[in-house]
Parts: structure tokens; sequence; C-alpha cells
């Protein structure tokens, strides 16, 4: 009798490891499971349980993307009076941009919505105010030439120089200023027309400016060029993108003093025109670092001149 009880024991075993713990689940939940897979039409395999769509995740109301309807970059770019037309097609919310079927006047939502500009409660993208950009009126202001300070007057001396740009054999002397607040170089495209240079393509660039405003999105032409000082010792190549205007006008140094110190001091700087010219380079942090030396000359009056590859500025 015990060999016999072990033995049926050990074939309970077997067919448990064969037909694995499922079998041992509730049988009405089974057969329920399986009467909901009839139904469906669909097999009990893994891609069942695959969801393609996260929970949650709502479409933008103008161009039907995974993103908010608030920050929709097509949206951006679109006038007010057209952006209310397709919110009125798709029956939306002018304030919470949400299908709801109703007016702004009776959105639950809009009340906890705040503009930025405006401080109505809608978005900001649906604000009728015009975007303001303080912009300054001029590049400079109070300017003269290429230092960066001088602690006993107000004046304030821009970084410029004078240097020979190329581009597609072709070549022209130009007037460049130093600007370190600018993450890229700019060349104007009257240069390049003029030498004839053809773009390596066009970017779109958002420009941020002081205070925090930003500009609408503006296309830009890429150009290969190659800047090199006017005796040719030094050049450096690199990529700007074009523009129709530089900067305002950047006249030369007329103290005395300074130009006293500089011609006993035997200082030369790299901005040799004799003539008042036109920016038609900016030269950013992009390329700075690789035409600074590390010298720097202070003189008597307070200014401190940066040397470059190109000279001093």
């Amino acid at each position: 009798m015990n060999f016999l009880r072990q033995e049926v024991k050990g074939e309970e075993m077997v067919n448990l490891v064969r037909t694995g713990f499922a079998s041992h689940q509730n049988p009405r939940r089974k057969e329920f499971q399986n009467e909901q897979l009839k139904q469906s039409g669909e097999s009990s395999t893994a891609s069942a349980l695959v969801s393609l769509q996260k929970p949650g995740k709502k479409d933008c109301i103008f161009c039907d993307k995974s993103h908010p309807s608030e920050k929709c970059y097509l949206a951006m770019k679109m006038t007010l009076t057209a952006k209310q037309k397709l919110l009125l097609e798709k029956g939306a919310c002018f304030s919470c941009l949400k299908i709801a079927g109703l007016i702004s006047k009776f959105c639950n939502v809009k009340n906890q919505l705040k503009c930025l500009k405006c401080n109505n409660h809608h978005f900001e993208l649906m604000c009728p105010e015009p975007r303001k950009i303080n912009e300054p009126k001029s590049f400079v202001s109070r300017s003269e030439n290429s230092l960066s300070n001088c602690s006993r007057s107000e004046t304030v001396f821009l970084q410029t120089l004078c240097g020979l740009i190329r581009c597609q054999g072709q070549e022209k002397i130009i007037r460049a200023v130093i600007d370190s607040g600018s993450q890229s170089s700019y060349v104007s495209q009257k240069i390049m027309t003029q030498l004839k240079a053809f773009p390596l393509g066009t970017e779109t660039v958002i420009h941020a400016l002081f205070g925090g405003d930003e500009t609408e999105p503006k296309s830009h032409k890429v150009f290969a060029i190659e800047v090199s000082s006017l005796n040719r010792v030094f050049s450096c190549g690199f990529e700007a993108f074009s523009e129709k205007k530089i900067c305002g006008f950047i006249p030369r140094i007329e103290n005395d003093e300074i130009l006293n110190e500089l011609k006993r001091k035997k200082i030369a700087f790299a901005n040799f025109f004799r003539e008042e010219t036109d920016i038609n380079l900016l030269i950013g942090a992009d390329v700075l670092g690789k035409l600074l030396t590390g010298n720097t000359v202070v003189l008597e009056c307070g200014i401190t001149a940066v040397e470059t590859k190109f000279g001093l500025v």
C-alpha cells in the first residue's frame, strides 16, 4: 500500500510539472478570459498585450501630433485669425484649446490660465496683442573703436579688427567686430554677394535677446568662409550665418590722450582702416577662442587691449 501511495504522488507531481501551475487557477475565471478573447477575435499571444499609445497623452489640436497644443511650433507661425478659425472648425475652446463644444466665456478651466503678455485668461499662444521685442535701436551707443573699456570716461570701446575674408576663390578686405555674447558668427549678405559665394544650406534660428525676449524663427543662409590677417600670417576657417546688416555704426578712436599713448608706446591695433567702414563680419564665441593669444596690454588711461592673432583689439 505504501508503495502504491508513493507511485500515485509521483505521478501527480509529474503531471503538475507538465501542465504548469496555470491549471490550478480558478476554472471559472479561466473560462471568462477565454470567452473575452473569442468575442474580441484576438488570440492569446503577447502581441495582444502591447499598447502602442501612451495613456493620457493628448494630441495637439493644431497639428495632431503628440505635444501640448499651447507648445505647437506650427501654431506659433500662424496668425491669430487662422488659429481661431481652426479652433472653431474643430469645436475647441479659444482659452484652454480643448474640444469641449463650448465658447471661452463658459470655460471652467480658463480661470486657471494666465497669459504672460496681457495677464488675461488664455494661453500666450492665443494672445491678441502683438509680440514685443526689446531690441536695441543700434548695436552700439557712444562707441568708438576696438577696445573693451576705459575707466576714466563713460566711453565704451568695442573690439573691432580688419582682415581678409576669402570664399570660393574670391577675397575682400573687411572690418569685423568681436562679440563674445553671440553663440554664432555672422557675415553680411552684401559681402557674400560681392564674392559670388554659394551657401552650404539654410538654417532656421530663434534669437534670444537681452531681457529674455525671443525673435520669431528666421532663416539664415550658411556660408563656409576663411578669414586671415592682412599680412596673411594667420588664417581661420569657419561657418557663418548671413545677415542683411550686422550692426550699427562703430566710429574710430578720436581721443587724443589715448592716441598719443598708443603712438608713444608704438602700439598698433588690428583696425587699420583710415576711413570709417561698415561692419561686415561678427565673430562670435564659436570662433573667438581660436583667435585669442591670452596676452593683454593695460594702458595708463585704464583701457585693456586684448591680443589676438590678428593683432591687438
